[in-house]
């Protein structure tokens, strides 16, 4: 009996540790408003990075900006702290796409903007997530 009491208190304590060890990461959201895109140019849509907290795509969504007849190409670029790039897509306004990256759960990321065709520059309204769930 006193074994079994002390097994059981080994696995008890062991399985406390490891649900303290694991880290569960909610998936985070930026919005933004009216960012200005320029061409061969990015511009970073806020100042405080996402924390990636799973393994699938990430998601950029340009729901607006300038007057509702431009459908101006935006090209988004997911970027770690070393400024290197971890994923992009071009998206038309009202779009939403969801993309491939190499970024990792755990690490932080930036978005940046650029506006992909010539032209004038353009405001960028919409959200980013580096998760799609």
């Amino acid at each position: 009996m006193v074994k079994c009491k002390k097994l059981l208190s080994m696995v008890l304590a062991v399985g406390m540790l490891t649900s303290m060890s694991t880290s569960v990461f909610a998936r985070q959201i930026r919005e933004f408003d009216d960012v200005r895109a320029y061409v061969g140019s990015e511009t970073q849509v806020s100042s405080m990075a996402l924390t990636k907290s799973n393994n699938s795509n990430a998601v950029f969504n340009y729901s607006g900006g300038n007057s509702s007849g431009d459908r101006s190409l935006v090209t988004a670029v997911i970027r770690n702290s070393n400024n290197a790039s971890r994923g992009s897509c071009s998206a038309e306004k009202g779009n939403r796409k969801s993309f491939s990256t190499s970024a990792q759960a755990g690490y932080s990321y930036d978005l940046t903007v650029s506006k992909t065709l010539n032209g004038s520059s353009i405001l960028v309204t919409g959200s980013w997530s580096p998760d799609s769930y």
